[in-house]
């Protein structure tokens, strides 16, 4: 993968962003396609409170993917709270993509670690979490947790627990909005 304009990252026709008011009813739609035993009012709940944390995959106009995650209890872990990709997209990498974006981003604001649970029947996300790098912690139950260890990469300046807002911050976000309406609305 490579960035694109404004820091996105783009695979192809792939651009990774972040999630917005506006995307509410397709990720509502994906979410219920990935997760029909969780309510809505789940998705609402983490959105609300991990929105800056959450990150969006488009191909062209569709949304396929998403993640969000929140840190975690212990200092320098992030906890995964979802990851999705499209029935029609999977094994097409976008799963990997969006681990490797999260890999990316969690360790530019510091922190070492990543950890989810899945279900331990669901043998194509464990698949996919193995393939990049995750190891199952030895403990029992209808979920397994898993963790992976990464380089953490702080930015200089940066609060405890805070992403990096350099001076071009709001310049930044009005770009991505930009090109988001050019990319993807139009």
């Amino acid at each position: 993968m490579a960035l694109g304009q404004n820091g996105e990252r783009r695979e192809g026709s792939l651009i990774f962003s972040g999630c917005g008011y506006f995307h509410w009813r397709r990720l509502a739609t994906l979410f219920q396609e990935a997760f029909p035993f969780l309510s809505l009012n789940e998705l609402s709940f983490v959105l609300r409170n991990s929105k800056e944390n959450t990150r969006l995959c488009f191909a062209g106009k569709d949304l396929v993917g998403f993640y969000s995650y929140q840190p975690g209890k212990a200092p320098g872990v992030v906890w995964l709270n979802f990851i999705a990709v499209r029935r029609d997209y999977r094994n097409s990498g976008i799963g990997k993509g969006l681990l490797e974006k999260l890999d990316e981003e969690v360790s530019q604001k510091g922190f070492s670690r990543i950890e989810l649970a899945v279900y331990k029947g669901n043998s194509t996300a464990i698949r996919l979490y193995e393939r990049c790098g995750y190891t199952r912690l030895p403990r029992a139950g209808e979920k397994w947790t898993y963790y992976k260890e990464i380089r953490p990469r702080p930015t200089a300046g940066r609060d405890k627990g805070e992403p990096s807002r350099g001076p071009f911050h709001i310049l930044r976000k009005s770009s991505r909005w930009l090109a988001y309406r050019i990319l993807v609305l139009f």
